[in-house]
C-alpha cells in the first residue's frame, strides 16, 4: 500500500461510507518494519503469522465480552461498545496504535469537542488521533507539522507516546463514555418473550443474531417490501395457531423500543389475541418479528436451517422465562436529567473559557487567526445548537408527546450526529 493511499483511509470529508458503520484499524508496532517492503518470502510469511496470531489473541481476548451480545445497526450504543473493546485491546496490547471512525469522521473528537485544542478540526486530525495503551493520543501540530503520513505518525506516537496523551480533560470525557462497559453492554439487552411461528423460533434459536435484520427489515418497510410479507405464505402456511410458539427473544433495548412504539396491522390471516388477553403483547411483537423475518436478505441461511427437520412441539415442551422489566422505557428521568446537566455544564464550562479568550483578545488587540476561527465557529455551533436540542427535549417531556425512555435514546443519537 502506498503512502498516500494508507493515510487516506482516515481522511473522511469526501469519502462516502456505509451508514450505521464503525471502522477501525489495528497497527501493531511490528507493522512499521523495514522487513515488510522486503520481497523476502520467508520474512513476508514470518509477519504474515505474527498478524493471525495477533488476531486471534485478540478475539480470544475480547470473546466474553462479545459472545452474547447482539449487534445492530440503528443502535448507537454499539458504536461506544465498540470503543470500549478497541480501548480494552490497547491495554492488554500496549504494542498496538489504533484508529477508529464512522461516517461523521473522528467521533471521538466530537465527543470531547468543548475540550479539543482550537487547531483541532476535521480539516487537521489527518493521522493525528490514535488509541495505544488505553489512552487517547492526539499528535498536535508543533510535533508534526503540514499533514503527516500515516507511517511518520504511527513512528511518532510509538517514540512519544507521553507527549502524545491528550489532555486529562479530553481522556476523562471519553472515559466516562466508555466507562459502564461491559456492564453497560449486558445491561443494553433486553429479553422478551413473544409468540411465533415455529419457522421463526427455529431461525432465531440457531441463529440469534438475526433478530437484527429482522427488526431493521421490519422497521424500514416500505409498501413494496410488505407485499412480500402479507400472506405470510412461507413461515404460516396452514394459517393455524398450532404454527404459533412462545419463545424467550434477545434483542437490545433499541430494538424493543422500535418494536414497541410501531403501530402495526397484522396481515390476513395472521391469529392475534384481543388486548384484553395477557398475552396479547407477545402474539403483536411475535407478529412483527414474523414480518421483519420474511424481509430479510439471508434467504439462503434460512433455507439452510428450515432444511432440518423440527417441530413444534421442540418449543412448546419448554417452559420460558418471563420477559425482562421493561419500565426502564417508560420511566428514567434520572438518567435524562443527568445526561442533560451534564451536556449543560460543559456548554457553559466552554462559553465560560470562550468569553474569556475574547476579552483576551479585545486587550491584545490582535486579530485572530484563520484556524482559530475554524475551531471557534465549529464549537459555538456545537454549543447553540445543544442547547436549543436541550430545549426541545424538555419541552416534550413536559407535555408528555415521547416516553423518557425514547427520550434518552434521541439524546444518545443527537450528541452522536450533531
Amino acid at each position: 500500500m502506498s503512502e498516500a493511499n494508507s493515510s487516506s483511509i482516515f481522511y473522511h470529508k469526501n469519502s462516502r461510507l456505509p451508514e450505521d458503520t464503525v471502522f477501525f484499524s489495528i497497527f501493531p508496532d511490528f507493522s512499521l518494519s523495514e522487513d515488510l517492503k522486503s520481497q523476502n518470502t520467508k520474512i513476508n510469511h514470518l509477519i504474515l503469522s505474527q498478524l493471525q496470531s495477533l488476531h486471534l489473541q485478540t478475539l480470544q481476548t475480547l470473546s466474553s465480552y462479545t459472545t452474547s451480545y447482539i449487534w445492530y445497526g440503528d443502535n448507537l450504543e454499539d458504536e461506544w461498545f465498540v470503543v470500549f473493546l478497541l480501548f480494552e485491546t490497547s491495554l492488554k496490547f500496549p504494542n498496538l496504535s489504533i484508529c477508529v471512525w464512522d461516517t461523521d469522521g473522528e467521533f471521538l473528537l466530537i465527543e470531547a469537542a468543548f475540550h479539543l485544542p482550537k487547531w483541532l478540526n476535521p480539516e487537521t486530525s489527518t493521522n493525528r488521533i490514535f488509541i495505544r495503551g488505553g489512552s487517547l493520543h492526539i499528535i498536535a501540530k508543533s510535533q508534526l507539522p503540514s499533514v503527516p503520513t500515516l507511517s511518520d505518525s504511527l513512528s511518532y506516537v510509538i517514540t512519544h507516546e507521553e507527549k502524545t496523551k491528550a489532555a486529562s480533560s479530553v481522556q476523562l470525557v471519553i472515559k466516562n463514555r466508555i466507562g459502564d462497559y461491559p456492564n453497560r453492554a449486558v445491561k443494553n439487552m433486553h429479553r422478551v418473550r413473544v409468540r411465533v411461528p415455529v419457522c421463526v423460533a427455529q431461525i432465531l434459536k440457531h441463529e440469534p443474531c438475526l433478530i437484527s435484520l429482522v427488526v431493521e427489515g421490519f422497521y424500514d418497510r416500505d409498501i413494496d417490501s410488505m407485499k412480500h410479507a402479507a400472506n405470510m405464505e412461507r413461515f404460516l402456511p396452514n394459517k393455524s395457531s398450532d404454527e404459533i410458539v412462545e419463545v424467550l427473544v434477545k434483542m437490545s433495548r433499541a430494538m424493543y423500543a422500535q418494536l414497541m412504539q410501531q403501530t402495526f396491522q397484522a396481515p390476513k390471516g395472521y391469529s392475534i389475541l384481543p388486548r384484553s388477553d395477557g398475552g396479547y403483547t407477545a402474539a403483536e411483537l411475535g407478529m412483527k418479528i414474523a414480518c421483519g423475518e420474511i424481509l430479510s436478505a439471508l434467504v439462503r441461511r434460512i433455507d439452510d436451517i428450515l432444511s432440518q427437520p423440527f417441530s413444534a412441539d421442540e418449543f412448546k415442551d419448554q417452559e420460558t422465562p418471563p420477559s425482562d422489566d421493561d419500565s426502564w422505557l417508560y420511566n428514567g428521568d434520572d438518567e435524562l436529567n443527568v445526561a442533560l446537566s451534564e451536556r449543560q455544564q460543559e456548554m457553559e464550562h466552554y462559553n465560560m473559557n470562550h468569553k474569556k479568550n475574547n476579552n483576551s483578545k479585545e486587550q491584545e488587540d490582535a486579530v485572530p487567526s484563520s484556524s482559530s476561527n475554524v475551531g471557534d465557529y465549529d464549537l459555538a455551533d456545537i454549543a447553540k445548537s445543544m442547547q436549543e436540542f436541550i430545549a426541545r427535549c424538555q419541552a416534550l417531556r413536559e407535555q408528555k408527546f415521547l416516553e423518557t425512555g425514547m427520550l434518552i435514546l434521541l439524546l444518545i443519537n443527537y450528541l452522536m450526529v450533531s
